[in-house]
């Protein structure tokens, strides 16, 4: 008995470590008065957690005026002055004229960001040890409950 419960456990043990990386997409589009904004995040997760957010958002409009505003109010967020010198952390905001749109990338390496940066970069303040956990269940129900729908 002894032995099948040992190999029982050196089997789960195994078995847990060859876990591979997967990934869930999550997507949302929003229109409003001429300005429609797209969200797509990429959530890299192994068993329960999160291990990698990328997400990209672009806003596009025909006003040029309303253009210029939206991207002044996203750059005084300063989410590119926070995120400059964090390990773990890529932040970038790109205006395109010509196309009518606005750019925005980061991307957050949940192994390697500190939680007090995670905390800053998601206004979050519910992570208080470096050696918090993002969960992969609870962050999909909760993108869900803000309208993205996501898949695996």
């Amino acid at each position: 008995m002894k032995k099948v419960l040992c190999v029982a456990m050196v089997a789960l043990v195994l078995g847990g470590c060859g876990d591979k990386a997967k990934t869930m997409t999550c997507k949302i589009t929003k229109e409003e008065s001429g300005v429609t904004m797209d969200i797509n995040m990429k959530l890299e997760y192994k068993g329960k957690v999160v291990l990698k957010q990328i997400q990209t958002g672009t806003v596009k409009t025909d006003n040029d005026s309303a253009l210029g505003i939206l991207y002044t109010s996203m750059e005084s967020l300063g989410y590119a002055d926070k995120a400059d010198g964090m390990k773990g952390v890529t932040y970038s905001l790109e205006k395109n004229d010509g196309k009518k749109e606005i750019v925005e990338k980061m991307t957050m390496d949940l192994e390697k960001i500190s939680a007090k940066d995670y905390n800053t970069m998601t206004n979050n303040a519910s992570h208080a040890s470096d050696n918090f956990k993002v969960g992969i269940k609870e962050t999909r129900e909760g993108l869900e409950t803000q309208g993205f729908t996501c898949e695996e």
